[in-house]
C-alpha cells in the first residue's frame, strides 16, 4: 500500500497570506488517512502561519517535508501558542520532519510541545530557530510512554538571538524533557550545528524526576555537536543512565557561568551513572563563576596563600574543588583546605594584597560529575588545541582513558581507574589530577578481564642503547620506566631493527621489572665476535591487578 502524499498548495489560502488553516487542515486530512507525507513547495519566502490553537499531532506516521532548498515554516502568534502538540493515548509514532525549517516568531509558543502520550520512532532532518527567548523548541513534560528510540539531526537548532548575551537570550533549554518512570531512552541527537546565543540556561535539560531508587533514564546522547556560543552550558543531566557524549567541540563562548556538562541528583534523588563523554573540545570562552553562587567575602594573606572568610555562615565547598573570584583578586583556584565551615584557603596565581573583599563563586567546569554519581567513563577529553577543559569529578569513582594533553581532573577519588595512552609522557600519574590525598590513583577499582579486575594499564616507549657484548657473553641492562612497580605485568620490546642490523643475533631474555620505576634486559651474544648494538626504541606495556 503506498503512503498518502499531498501538497500544502492543495489546501492553500483563497485569500491572504495566512497559512495557518491551510497546514491544520492538510495535517488533519493526513490523519483521517491513517498518516502520509505533507510536501510544502520550495519558494522565496515563510509560510506564515498565525496560529490560534496548536496544530494537533494525533495520528502516527505523519511526515511534514520540504520540496527544495529554504522551506520556512513560520508561528507569527502573537499570543506565545505553540506551533504542533503532540496529545493522545499512547505515544505518536512516527512524525517526521525532513528538509525543512521550521521558525517560531519572538512572541510564538514552543515549536513542538509533547502535552500526553509520548513520541516513538520519530526522525527529524530539519532545521528550528526559536526565537522566542521562554519558549523550548522541543518540550516534553509527561509521564507515560514517553520519548523513544528518536533521532534528530540536520540544522542548525537556534534558540535567541545575537552572539552575546541580550534581552533575547534563551530562559530556558531548547530541548526540555521532564520525565518520570523509565519514560525517556534510546533518543540522539547528532551531526547538528546547535547555536544558544548566550542563553542563562543549558541548551539541553533532560530531568529524570524518580526518587532515588526508581529507574533511570537510558541510552540517550548527543554526537558530533557544533556548539556556538553556550555561555549558560550545553547539558544539564538528571538520572541518566549510559547517556554518551561525542565530538562536541564549543566555539566562540564569552564568559561561561555554568558548567558546559552538570550531572546532578533529580528533584526527586535520581543519580547519574556509567554516563561516557568521548572528544569534548572547548576552543573558546573562559569559564568563571556559576551564576547565583556568588557570596560576599574578606581576605587576608601570607605570601601567594589566601584566607577566605564569607560572610554567611558556611560557604560550603570542598577541599579540591575549584572556586573562581573577583574583586581585589580575580582568578580561578582551587581550595587547599577548609579550617572552618565559612573558611577556605586557596593559592594566588600572582601576589596578592596582604587583605581585601572579593566574591566568592562556585567555579564554572567544562563536566561537572554529581555528588551521588557513580561508574562514568572519560575518553580523550580535551585535546591538543584550544582552551584547557577541566572536570570536577566529585571524588566518585571514575574510568580515564587515552592520551589527555589539555585537560585536568579535579577532586579525584581513590576509586579512579586510569588506561593511560601511547607515548614517554603516559604514566600512572596522567592525566593531570589534582586532589586532597590520593596513595594510589587506581585502587579499589578497575575494569575486569578474564575474571581478574586490572586497575592500571600503562603504555610507553623507552630509548634503550645497549653496551658492547662480547663473544659468547652476556649481560643484565637496566632501564629507567617512569610508572611501572614491582608486581605489574610487563611485555616489553624492541621494535625492529632490520635484517641487516648486527642485533638480530643477540638473544634477549624475558624483560622483568626488578625494582619500581626499572625494568632489567638479559642478553646473550651466541656468535664468536663482540655485537655493539645501535640505540633502539623499546615499546612496553604493564597492567596492574588487584
Amino acid at each position: 500500500m503506498l503512503t498518502p502524499r499531498i501538497s500544502l498548495l492543495d489546501f492553500a489560502p483563497l485569500a491572504g497570506s495566512d497559512w495557518y488553516p491551510a497546514l491544520r487542515d492538510a495535517i488533519a486530512y493526513l490523519a483521517t488517512l491513517g498518516g502520509g507525507r505533507l510536501v510544502v513547495p520550495s519558494r522565496g519566502f515563510a509560510y506564515q502561519c498565525n496560529v490560534t490553537t496548536a496544530i494537533p499531532i494525533t495520528s502516527d506516521g505523519i511526515t511534514i517535508e520540504g520540496d527544495g532548498p529554504a522551506v520556512v515554516l513560520e508561528n507569527t502568534s502573537p499570543s506565545g501558542v505553540d506551533f504542533f502538540q503532540l496529545s493522545g493515548t499512547g505515544g505518536r509514532h512516527h512524525f517526521n520532519l525532513r528538509d525543512i525549517k521550521i521558525k517560531s516568531d519572538a512572541s510564538a509558543g514552543h515549536i513542538v510541545n509533547v502535552v500526553t502520550g509520548g513520541m516513538t520512532f520519530c526522525r527529524w532532518t530539519a532545521e528550528f530557530a526559536q526565537l522566542n527567548s521562554a519558549k523550548s523548541i522541543l518540550k516534553a513534560a509527561i509521564t507515560e510512554p514517553g520519548l523513544f528510540d528518536n533521532e534528530f539531526t540536520g540544522g542548525p537548532w537556534e534558540h535567541g538571538v545575537g552572539a552575546t548575551r541580550t534581552e533575547r537570550s534563551p530562559t530556558v533549554p531548547a530541548v526540555d524533557v521532564s520525565m518520570t518512570t523509565n519514560s525517556f531512552s534510546e533518543n540522539i541527537w547528532r551531526k547538528m550545528r546547535v547555536h544558544a546565543h548566550g542563553g542563562w540556561v543549558p541548551f539541553f535539560w533532560f530531568q529524570n524526576d524518580n526518587p532515588s531508587n526508581g529507574p533511570f533514564n537510558n541510552n540517550n546522547g548527543l554526537h558530533d555537536l557544533e556548539v556556538e556560543v553556550a555561555d549558560g552550558g550545553l547539558t544539564r543531566l538528571t538520572g541518566q543512565s549510559q547517556f554518551s557524549a561525542s565530538n562536541i567541540t564549543f566555539y566562540d563562548n564569552n564568559s561561561i557561568d555554568r558548567h558546559l556538562f552538570e550531572l546532578a541528583n533529580g528533584a526527586n534523588g535520581r543519580n547519574n551513572e556509567q554516563c561516557i563523554f568521548t572528544n569534548i573540545r572547548r576552543n573558546r570562552g573562559s569559564l568563571v563563576g556559576v551564576a547565583d553562587t556568588n557570596q560576599s567575602a574578606t581576605f587576608t594573606s601570607s605570601g601567594t596563600t589566601v584566607t577566605v572568610t564569607v560572610a554567611e555562615t558556611a560557604h560550603g565547598k570542598a577541599v579540591g574543588q575549584r572556586i573562581y573570584v573577583t574583586g581585589d583578586i580575580t582568578q580561578r583556584a582551587t581550595v587547599v583546605s577548609v579550617p572552618a565551615p565559612n573558611k577556605l584557603t586557596f593559592v594566588a596565581d600572582t601576589t596578592p594584597p596582604a587583605s581585601g573583599s572579593l566574591t566568592l563563586y562556585t567555579a564554572a567546569m567544562d563536566v561537572k560529575v554529581g555528588d551521588s554519581d557513580a561508574r562514568h567513563t572519560f575518553l580523550q577529553i580535551g585535546g591538543s588545541t584550544g582552551a584547557a577543559v577541566e572536570v570536577d569529578l566529585a571524588n566518585k569513582g571514575a574510568l580515564v582513558l587515552g592520551d589527555h594533553d589539555r585537560v585536568t581532573f579535579y577532586r579525584v577519588s581513590p576509586r579512579l581507574t586510569t588506561v593511560i595512552g601511547k607515548g614517554t609522557e603516559a604514566r600512572v600519574d596522567t592525566p593531570a589530577l589534582n586532589a586532597d590525598a590520593i596513595d594510589e590513583r587506581t585502587a579499589d577499582a578497575g575494569i575486569t578481564l578474564l575474571g581478574q579486575n586490572i586497575k592500571a594499564v600503562l603504555s610507553f616507549t623507552v630509548a634503550v642503547n645497549l653496551p658492547s657484548v662480547g663473544a659468547l657473553g652476556n649481560t643484565r641492562v637496566t632501564v629507567t620506566a617512569p610508572g611501572v612497580r614491582l608486581g605489574d605485568r610487563l611485555v616489553f620490546h624492541p621494535n625492529e631493527s632490520g635484517p641487516d642490523s648486527p642485533d638480530n643475533a643477540l638473544i634477549i631474555g624475558v624483560p622483568f621489572i626488578s625494582a619500581d620505576d626499572e625494568i632489567t634486559i638479559p642478553v646473550y651474544n651466541p656468535t664468536a665476535g663482540a655485537i655493539d648494538s645501535s640505540e633502539r626504541t623499546w615499546h612496553g606495556m604493564v597492567w596492574r591487578f588487584g
